[in-house]
């Protein structure tokens, strides 16, 4: 910088590119070794879990090493195009929840429809000694699933969680719930065993497979010695927890405003269809004989009750002391502490947070992520969708309090 003797201040600039290139080289190396440090970090946990046979279908070393740039790159695209263009959008009418809204519908739909194929090369295969006896885990999405499907084979292991899980004296488990029980309409490859795999690992005591699925009982299969345990819960909750859900396993800081999960699902278009349809439907046949009606309320109220009927359900006489022992396992204090090794979801992409699946476990009708107006505008519009569908399922006295 140099003044004249006209009272002007030039600045001069002089570019040192070998600085620049430095300074560049700095950050990319930083950036480079940072990758691989998580990358490393994934590989020896996948290494850990090596017993795990699905374990490579949810520690992905890849993705783990692009979780940091990629976040810097989110924050970038954030500020300098999503902002504007959000921006111009509003001047047309539309809102972020609008676009959302407009952009993931024909994915939903065509998700929807993948699972469904899934489930008529199922049906295509009913005669395949690995559906026998299969106990269908049958719940809408976020409504205690983990928590029912660890009941369910706590109950045939009569509470040996130490054989179910393979926990050794360090009290670590070696095996996923994936390992021992099929997800067919999930399409990640490898995340969970094959449901024709008909191996010891599969089946389980009195010779049951367990499969998990969110389809409704009156789209599961009608297969060999059938049962179906279906699970509804609260859809302020269920939205409360697929908001935490969605930041732990995938989108992250990208996870999109609350308002769009709450449309997504009191509209029937989040996976797996319709919420109103689904429980009126799973409430209509609450009482065929391959069939137990449950509502997670009542389940996290008095897991003993709960334990006792799945049990009576699936033929199994318990005694006081093994409903004990499962009902301390199946409580969110055993399970948060083998989150990581027994029910982990994974990271789908490099957004995605811990990936965590155990939460609060709690009945609280979603009342710490929802304001009074969101909770009284998904209890009217669902009420109002059960009307036109003809149900008489018990709604308000269930779920309508504000």
């Amino acid at each position: 910088v140099s003044t004249q003797s006209t009272g002007q201040i030039v600045v001069h600039m002089n570019f040192d590119f070998k600085s620049i290139g430095i300074v560049v080289g700095s950050v990319v190396v930083g950036v480079v070794g940072v990758c691989v440090n998580d990358y490393i970090a994934a590989r020896k946990e996948l290494a850990r879990l090596s017993s795990s046979p699905t374990a490579a279908g949810r520690v992905n070393p890849g993705l783990r090493a692009l979780s940091k740039p990629m976040h810097v790159f989110w924050y970038t695209i954030r500020y300098t195009v999503i902002a504007p263009v959000l921006l111009v959008a509003r001047l047309f009418g539309y809102t972020q929840v609008d676009l959302i809204a407009m952009a993931s519908q024909p994915m939903m739909k065509k998700k929807t429809a993948e699972w469904s194929e899934e489930m008529d090369k199922i049906v295509a295969k009913i005669d395949d000694p690995a559906m026998r006896k299969t106990v269908w885990i049958a719940t809408i999405a976020k409504a205690g699933t983990n928590m029912m499907m660890a009941m369910t084979s706590m109950i045939l292991y009569r509470g040996d969680v130490k054989t179910l899980y393979g926990i050794g004296d360090d009290d670590i488990a070696t095996l996923h719930c994936h390992d021992r029980i099929p997800w067919p309409d999930e399409v990640h490859p490898g995340y969970a065993v094959s449901i024709h795999d008909n191996s010891p690992m599969t089946r389980m005591p009195f010779d049951y497979k367990i499969v998990k699925t969110h389809f409704s009982y009156f789209d599961t299969p009608a297969l060999h010695d059938r049962r179906v345990i279906s699970v509804t819960r609260d859809p302020k909750a269920v939205i409360a927890s697929m908001y935490a859900f969605f930041r732990a396993v995938s989108m992250g800081p990208a996870v999109p405003p609350i308002e769009s999960i709450i449309n997504s699902v009191v509209r029937g278009s989040y996976p797996f269809g319709d919420w109103a349809f689904r429980a009126a439907k799973d409430w209509e046949n609450r009482n065929n004989d391959d069939h137990m009606f449950m509502f997670y309320e009542d389940v996290v109220k008095d897991r003993p009750t709960a334990i006792r009927q799945v049990a009576e359900f699936l033929h199994v006489d318990l005694s006081d002391a093994e409903v004990d022992k499962i009902n301390e396992y199946n409580g969110v204090e055993w399970m948060k502490k083998h989150d990581r090794q027994v029910y982990w979801a994974g990271t789908f992409t490099p957004l995605a947070a811990d990936g965590r699946m155990i939460r609060a476990g709690k009945a609280d009708g979603g009342k710490k992520t929802l304001t009074v107006e969101q909770r009284r505008y998904v209890d009217q519009t669902i009420m109002k969708r059960l009307e036109e569908i003809g149900s008489d399922f018990p709604y308000k006295e269930k779920y309508a309090s504000w």
